[in-house]
């Protein structure tokens, strides 16, 4: 598991230990999976 967060710290470059930095991951994955569905339907109406 430590590799891994370690693997994801290098490759993105975001802190992971910084408290503020984590709960805007949180934020954003969890718009985009409520707005995933809708973007997803609107991209097949488009």
């Amino acid at each position: 598991m430590t590799y891994r967060m370690d693997r994801i710290k290098e490759i993105t470059g975001l802190d992971l230990d910084d408290p503020d930095e984590v709960l805007s991951i949180q934020v954003g994955l969890k718009i985009v999976t409520l707005l995933g569905d809708e973007l997803i339907e609107a991209g097949a109406k488009a």
